[in-house]
């Protein structure tokens, strides 16, 4: 993908009792920002429905009451290859990640303890004549240019699946969020193969279709099958998906041979609070919020990428059933989403569940509940959490957006 970001990024960082820490360069990744643009675009009918955008050029969205060089996020605008244009403004939270990478120098120097909070802004320069290029393996032909891969898309009405389905989970973003409609029986399933991995993790593959609807132009998914990961290596905190394991989820995607794709993942988290006081699981954010690790969020980011990918999270809290909870792409950031629930399918929709193979590496051995959603983010400043002996350690230091 080719992309004009003519800026270079810094950070200026404060530390919690206001002391100026320095200015970071920021290592900007702008694959999931452009992406989260452009499918905005063709979720609204501008653009056409490929599976990636080809072309994009970055511009920093200036602070609204300080102005330049600082900034409140980044202006997109992706490029069609008809020369239609679509923008989008992502929002400054983006920065958090690259932020909190380019802080480890600041650990590394003493600065700053792992762990530590810090305020932080973000500022933007100039740097004429500079444009880059992503070349993915399977996205840029040999010449550079750009190969357009065209989304598979089935007209069905929206209305339609609405009716009888239940809404369920976080409806934080659910004016955003592209709708998403998951069959109990996939459910059920996961649920039954989590609980017989015990106390270790299990994973798979979940595979659909996407629809536009018949009336809008809105896009939404349906998830028809749960592929089971075979050939993966497991573990309390860990599950590891190998090449085998892909292996198994194509070769049984190529044996349905009902025009699905891959449209995200599942993964469980066993009962990691077992040997816990019951003190503390009483105000241990594991239990009371979904736990989706920075692990969780880098296989996210690097294996399911595509701004309709989802992931199906089951955690064990040491009730009766598993907590089902479901995360996706906002704003080019992991975040959790709500989702519909359904028990059959309309008449337009074939489903079927298959346990023929699946997936790639889920690891929680680091920690942050929910990394993508401020309000939820744990701290590791005293908190009844912080002592927990089944939590794994962060060593990343912890990044805020500094206050206005």
């Amino acid at each position: 993908m080719a992309f004009n970001d003519g800026f270079r990024f810094v950070a200026d960082v404060t530390a919690v009792d206001g002391r100026y820490l320095g200015q970071l360069p920021l290592d900007m990744d702008w694959e999931s920002a452009v992406q989260a643009a452009y499918w905005v675009a063709v979720r609204r009918g501008v653009l056409p429905p490929l599976m990636r955008c080809a072309s994009a050029t970055i511009e920093p969205s200036w602070h609204s009451e300080r102005g330049a060089p600082r900034v409140d996020g980044v202006r997109i605008t992706c490029h069609g290859a008809d020369g239609a244009r679509a923008s989008a403004t992502i929002p400054r939270l983006y920065f958090r990640d690259a932020v909190e990478t380019a802080a480890l120098q600041l650990v590394a120097q003493g600065v700053l303890a792992a762990g530590e909070r810090f305020y932080f802004e973000v500022c933007a320069y100039p740097v004429p004549d500079r444009a880059r290029y992503d070349e993915r393996a399977g996205d840029v032909s040999l010449s550079g240019a750009e190969i357009p891969q065209p989304l598979p898309l089935v007209a069905d009405s929206l209305e339609t699946w609405l009716r009888g389905a239940s809404r369920c989970g976080d409806a934080a973003g659910s004016g955003e969020d592209m709708p998403v409609f998951i069959p109990e029986q996939v459910i059920a399933e996961a649920k039954q193969l989590a609980r017989q991995a015990g106390d270790v993790e299990w994973g798979g593959v979940l595979i659909g279709r996407l629809y536009r609807d018949t009336a809008t132009p809105e896009i939404f998914c349906q998830v028809t099958a749960l592929i089971p990961a075979r050939h993966t290596v497991a573990a309390r905190t860990r599950l590891t998906f190998t090449a085998q394991t892909w292996a198994a989820a194509r070769a049984a995607l190529d044996l349905r041979a009902k025009g699905e794709l891959v449209v995200g993942f599942v993964h469980n988290h066993p009962f990691w609070c077992r040997d816990c006081p019951a003190e503390n699981r009483r105000h241990c954010p594991l239990i009371q919020q979904p736990f989706f690790s920075r692990d969780d969020v880098a296989l996210t980011r690097a294996m399911f990428p595509r701004p309709f990918n989802i992931a199906v999270l089951l955690s064990d809290l040491g009730e009766a059933d598993l907590r089902c909870d479901v995360f996706g792409w906002r704003g080019g950031m992991v975040a959790a989403r709500g989702y519909h629930l359904i028990g059959g399918v309309p008449q337009s929709a074939d489903d079927s569940a298959t346990d023929n193979g699946a997936a790639t590496a889920v690891d929680t051995a680091a920690a942050v509940a929910n990394p993508a959603a401020e309000s939820n983010r744990p701290r590791r400043d005293g908190s009844p959490d912080a002592s927990c002996a089944n939590r794994p350690a962060e060593h990343r230091t912890s990044a805020d957006l500094q206050a206005p």
